[in-house]
């Protein structure tokens, strides 16, 4: 908080006061290159010590204003003496509406002898004696004391004279001092005094008495104010001789209702020519910004004091050209601003102004922006805001960077918080406004934020339901603002507010009233609140974003039923937020009518009514009718009655009943005979929902029946082919003689080698018949079914009967033909002939030659493989 800049900058900047006096600082900076390596450089400094333990005393301690010669004396002070020689500074303070400081004396005298001004009439005329001691090195102490001087009841003549003996002086100085002496005894006069509504603010209200007062007194102070141009050509410009000029200039316009306009247009030209002065000087202005603030303050208040009604709001167009040239914080902004204002629903006060009103406005608002500017023409970029407040403005300025890479150096593109200090008016600007200025090819440079903040009740614009709050973006030293135009990227503003919102609700439309934002057009001389958005609101402040730069308030605008701002929502006859009037109403959109849009069940809206169904009539269809039954067949339903009688046919009469009837019952002129039967009563409608009733069952029994035979005769198929399948498969039974065989032979086709079944276990023992005894047959029973064998079972597992014979079609006979020959290459192969103990038998074929071997298994009690005592066939080896 003591550094005005940042520590990692190269200039160092620390708030006064920071350093303790009579105190040794050491001061190091440290350096490093990209590469890593550092280094640093000390300095020691001695905190000077300033003058101490003086006193202030003034003889005598009251007397009359410009006639009572006062001794003012200052004594006693302490200070080393390599810091002599001692400056003294003498002025006096007059408190009220705008401070005054007016110097009185500077120089080595520790003594002065002088008349002194009058002092504040509302705090009983006391006046503040201040001395200021200056050391060789600029280390200073101060002393006051307060003392009461009276205006003696000075008339304007006696100030003429008193004038006249200044100005035939030679010293500049004492003229100046004298001068402002002068300006501050003429006080408010009592006949501007309106003891019933408070003292007169303007001019034009003032009663005739106070009027003719007025104009001596204006005239007095022009004089003046011409003394002290022709003083200025004859003074040094420095600092010190500004800041007297300055404070002598706030007298002269201390008092509003003494200034005409042309006195106020000379006196706002002296000051801006002392500021363009102050800012060219080499060693500073001392913080002549403060000075010039207060002689602003003082022309703001003149300006209004001076107001005069025109005949309508805006300016004429030749005073709109005048404005824009003077007028940096608005005009060029404005032409960004695209589309017709919201209509803004607040009450301000909005007198009409003539067009002279609003360029002298405009003049001092650019003043006021010079007064921000010259506040930080001694700055570095990035340092922090210099505040700037009288009792009618406060303002927050900061000298920024424009260049691309963001508004404070080494901070990157960050947004630019500022803040007023005793306010609630806040600004977030984003970096993109750097990029603006790029793409406009302007000289980057330097720049300055100014967020400025009117006092509620004194400001110079039309009063909202908060202070106005303007907003400005300049170039460094320039008092307009830069012309961004409308902005893509908006930026956020928080805006206090002040006076309370209406709470009052439209029990029809729903609509109230709430706070939004809205910048002051210029142009126009009203709130407008183009561009602008609300974030949030609270009871205090209203954040929004805005799109352009210019001065903003709280007004208070028609928020619709949703709460919103402006959105023009309302209650619908149904008194629902933004509805249509549906929920509430028939076909015809007619609210609260009493009719619905369900038209009884019987029907369906239409264009602007119900339209029902067959036989049901009236505005929700409710009403039924049939010719058979309501008019006994002999007439037919009126729908020009809504159903509820009928036109009968000739010869019948409607007769004396009332709706649901029977109409038309009786013959005419058979009054005494007996009602006709009406018709079966049996609505039409009705009859085809009975019948597609009736048809709907027989068809949906139908497919019931037919779904399900086809369920049936899927699963009953299903089950005959896997019986058939099972009835093929068979064991080997010991009373069986199965023959393996390969599938049928085409015609012309040899017949393969095959190999005979093992015989019962009884047959065992015989010897085996050689090959050449014609043992085997030739022709055995065809193979018919497959052979199933598991995955590591190595036997057998079934066997298709020899006897018996299936149609091959229905198997897989490639499969089987495949197997087979697996079965056969297996039982040729020497492996497997020497896993049985019995002798093989060779045997020739005689068609085409191939060997034929001959396995006789062994018992199925020895080692090999063979018939068991139940006589199935078993094998120990896999084949």
């Amino acid at each position: 908080e003591n550094l005005l800049t940042s520590a990692t900058r190269p200039l160092l900047i620390i708030d006064a006061g920071v350093l303790n006096p009579g105190h040794t600082v050491r001061f190091r900076v440290t350096i490093t290159n990209r590469a890593g390596a550092t280094g640093y450089s000390e300095i020691v400094l001695e905190v000077n010590v300033p003058p101490l333990a003086g006193t202030l005393t003034v003889k005598p301690s009251s007397g009359i204003a410009l006639q009572t010669e006062f001794q003012i004396e200052s004594q006693a002070w302490t200070v080393d003496p390599e810091h002599l020689p001692l400056t003294f500074n003498f002025q006096v303070v007059v408190d009220g509406r705008i401070r005054t400081a007016l110097p009185l004396s500077r120089g080595y005298s520790q003594t002065i002898d002088t008349v002194l001004p009058a002092g504040n009439p509302a705090s009983d005329y006391e006046l503040g004696v201040q001395v200021e001691v200056f050391d060789l090195r600029g280390a200073s102490s101060q002393r006051s004391l307060t003392m009461m001087v009276s205006d003696g009841d000075l008339s304007i003549g006696d100030l003429r004279r008193s004038l006249g003996l200044v100005v035939a002086g030679d010293d500049e100085d004492a003229i100046v001092s004298g001068l402002g002496s002068i300006a501050l005894t003429m006080q408010d006069p009592d006949e501007c005094a309106d003891h019933g509504n408070g003292t007169v603010t303007t001019y034009l209200a003032a009663p005739p008495a106070c009027k003719a007062v007025l104009d001596e007194r204006r005239g007095f102070r022009t004089q003046l104010l011409s003394e002290l141009r022709k003083v200025q050509r004859e003074m040094p410009s420095s600092a010190s001789s500004l800041h007297v000029q300055g404070e002598v200039l706030n007298s002269m316009v201390r008092s509003p209702l003494e200034l005409d306009r042309a006195t106020t247009r000379e006196a706002h030209t002296m000051i801006k020519a002392m500021m363009a002065t102050a800012r060219g000087l080499k060693g500073g202005h001392n913080g002549f910004h403060h000075v010039a603030a207060n002689t602003m303050h003082a022309l703001v208040l003149a300006s209004q004091a001076q107001a005069v009604p025109g005949t309508g709001p805006a300016p004429p167009p030749s005073v709109n050209a005048s404005a824009a040239r003077r007028l940096g914080p608005w005009v060029d902004s404005m032409a960004g601003v695209v589309g017709a204002a919201n209509t803004v629903h607040h009450e301000q006060r909005r007198a009409s102004v003539s067009a002279d009103d609003v360029t002298m406005t405009l003049e001092l608002l650019e003043g006021i922006s010079r007064v921000s500017s010259l506040s930080v023409s001694d700055q570095e970029d990035g340092q922090k805001a210099v505040q700037v407040s009288t009792s009618l403005f406060s303002m927050s300025t900061r000298r920024v960077s424009l260049e691309p890479s963001g508004f404070v150096p080494g901070s990157g593109r960050e947004p630019l918080e500022m803040a007023v200090p005793g306010t609630d008016a806040t600004v977030s600007l984003p970096a993109q406004l750097v990029d603006i200025l790029e793409d406009q090819d302007s000289a980057a440079g330097s720049g300055e934020v100014m967020l400025l903040v009117w006092n509620y009740a004194d400001g110079p614009l039309p009063q909202g339901y908060g202070p106005a709050v303007g907003i400005e973006v300049r170039r460094l030293g320039s008092p307009f603002q830069i012309p961004f135009g409308t902005l893509e990227v908006p930026f956020t503003l928080q805006l206090p507010l002040v006076r309370r919102i209406s709470n009052v609700t439209n029990p029809v439309t729903g609509e109230g009233f709430t706070s939004f934002a809205a910048y002051f057009d210029v142009l126009t001389w009203t709130w407008k609140s183009d561009g602008i958005s609300k974030v949030a609101g609270s009871a205090t402040t209203v954040t929004a974003l805005t799109t352009h730069f210019s001065h903003f308030s709280v007004v208070e605008v028609v928020a619709g039923c949703d709460g919103r701002p402006l959105s023009g929502v309302v209650m619908d006859g149904c008194m629902v937020c933004g509805g249509d009037n549906f929920t509430c109403s028939g076909c015809n959109g007619i609210p609260n009518t009493g009719l619905t849009r369900f038209c009884s069940g019987h029907g369906q809206c239409g264009v602007d009514r119900c339209s029902c169904q067959n036989n049901y009539y009236g505005e929700e269809c409710f009403t039924y009718c049939d010719n058979l039954v309501t008019c006994s067949g002999h007439g037919f339903c009126d729908a020009d009655f809504n159903g509820r009688r009928c036109n009968c046919m000739d010869g019948w009469a409607e007769g004396p009943n009332t709706y649901p009837g029977p109409f038309c019952a009786r013959r005419i002129g058979d009054e005494n005979g007996t009602l006709s039967t009406p018709a079966p009563y049996m609505k039409e409608d009705d009859s085809a929902g009975q019948l597609a009733l009736i048809l709907a069952l027989v068809f949906t029994i139908l497919g019931v029946c037919c779904v399900g035979g086809g369920v049936y005769w899927f699963v009953s198929r299903q089950r005959a082919a896997s019986q058939k399948i099972k009835k093929t498969i068979i064991d080997f039974s010991a009373n069986d003689d199965p023959h393996i065989g390969d599938p049928p032979q085409k015609v012309g086709q040899k017949k393969p080698l095959l190999l005979e079944a093992a015989p019962a276990p009884a047959m065992l023992a015989a010897p085996a018949p050689a090959p050449d005894e014609g043992t085997w047959e030739a022709d055995l029973a065809d193979a018919t079914a497959t052979f199933s064998y598991g995955p590591n079972s190595g036997y057998l597992a079934s066997a298709v009967a020899a006897n018996t014979r299936t149609n091959m079609g229905q198997l897989a006979v490639e499969r089987i033909d495949r197997r087979s020959r697996v079965i056969k290459n297996q039982i040729m192969g020497r492996q497997t002939m020497a896993k049985y103990s019995a002798p093989v038998g060779v045997e020739e074929d005689e068609e085409d030659g191939a060997m034929i071997e001959h396995l006789l298994p062994t018992n199925g009690n020895g080692n090999g493989n063979g018939y068991d005592e139940s006589g199935h066939f078993e094998e120990d080896v896999a084949l």
